[in-house]
């Protein structure tokens, strides 16, 4: 991997100058951070198995919120991540608290994207939320495909990278090829503001879920930690 991005930065340097592949190197390294930062903590591994454990062997309501209570304790300890949340979703979501684990998967969302097992729990902890038989996500949901669709480290790299397509395309332009530097920055601004606003986005809701106060089994609350900003 790492000689093919040398290769990738060297043909970039000697076809187009120094600006673009300084950039390029640059979205590189961030977005490598970012995709760090994502992965799961070792340091929580037999924490995160234990929940597993509990959750697998849960067969009635309190079982469930046992489990529940141990995967909030891994976010409390700072742990993110899709398959994190969308499990303390489900423990939240069997154990009748309905309200947090509506919040869960929206925060499973925002880490791995949305996908079929996510939607339907959503949906069904939404209905018993609401008293109601089933209940539908809103419309604008697929319309915004790629903010609901595409997990937050990606749209972030994606969105580093349309930045700095924007900057090459004002260095080709600089060095004479004005065509291709217009269609460029003329791309990479859409690009941009599509996936610039969807992890502003996101960033502002995690932000707010990190300061959320939410029942634990006992019916008492507790404050989660504001949590860093990986998505």
């Amino acid at each position: 991997m790492l000689k093919k991005t040398t290769h990738i930065m060297k043909t970039v340097h000697n076809k187009y100058g120094e600006i673009p592949s300084l950039l390029l190197a640059a979205t590189i390294l961030v977005c490598s951070a970012v995709v760090l930062n994502a992965a799961v903590d070792q340091s929580h591994s037999f924490a995160w198995r234990e929940a597993n454990m509990r959750m697998s062997g849960a067969s009635t309501v309190d079982d469930f919120a046992g489990a529940a209570d141990v995967y909030r304790e891994l976010v409390g300890d700072g742990l993110r991540n899709g398959p994190l949340f969308y499990n303390l979703g489900t423990a939240l979501l069997l154990s009748e608290q309905y309200a947090a684990a509506e919040q869960s998967f929206y925060r499973s969302e925002r880490y791995m994207g949305s996908n079929e097992d996510i939607r339907r729990n959503l949906e069904l902890a939404l209905a018993r939320s609401n008293d109601s038989e089933s209940v539908t996500l809103p419309w604008y949901r697929a319309f915004l495909f790629w903010h609901y669709g595409l997990p937050g480290n990606l749209r972030t790299c994606i969105a580093l990278a349309a930045f700095s397509l924007v900057w090459i395309g004002f260095a080709f332009r600089i060095m004479g090829l004005d065509t291709w530097g217009r269609h460029v920055m003329a791309a990479a601004i859409v690009v941009l503001i599509l996936f610039g606003s969807s992890v502003a986005s996101t960033l502002y809701a995690e932000n707010g879920a990190g300061r959320a106060v939410l029942p634990d089994a006992t019916g008492l609350t507790r404050s989660v930690p504001e949590e860093g900003n990986q998505s």
